[in-house]
């Protein structure tokens, strides 16, 4: 899956904030919050398969809404780094389900070893999954 670049202004401004050596850890916590409200946001308008349409009744009219299936989202942080972005997720989707992974690099070949994976067991009908990691966040892609 290639990189995408976001041009958020306040995606930008909040990465700023938690780029910042200066940056206090309640604000740097809300940033990660911010940020991934943000991504989410973004992301979630190219997912297909996951709208519901749903008779509603305002105060006018009935009309169709369109919703989330949140319970058909994985939200899966990637220890430890990735949980500071859950909050600002499970905000906008708190039906969505989580699932952790654990990962650490092998400081001599740089590789990527998994030392705790509570994916689901049985994948085919579940999409998307959303990975969380701060790290690529902060490295000013």
């Amino acid at each position: 899956m290639p990189i995408t670049k976001s041009n958020n202004f306040l995606l930008e401004h909040w990465l700023n904030i938690a780029r910042d050596k200066n940056t206090q850890s309640e604000q740097f916590r809300s940033a990660l919050e911010n940020i991934a409200s943000v991504l989410f946001t973004e992301s979630i308008n190219s997912v297909t398969g996951l709208s519901l349409k749903r008779d509603i009744k305002t105060p006018l009219k009935r009309m169709q809404g369109r919703f989330i299936e949140q319970k058909r989202i994985y939200v899966v942080p990637i220890l430890r780094a990735g949980l500071g972005m859950l909050p600002g997720i499970k905000k906008l989707a708190p039906e969505a389900r989580v699932a952790h992974v654990g990962l650490y690099r092998n400081e001599k070949t740089l590789q990527p070893h998994w030392y705790l994976d509570k994916l689901p067991k049985k994948l085919a009908n579940i999409l998307p999954f959303l990975y969380l990691s701060q790290c690529l966040l902060l490295q000013g892609l």
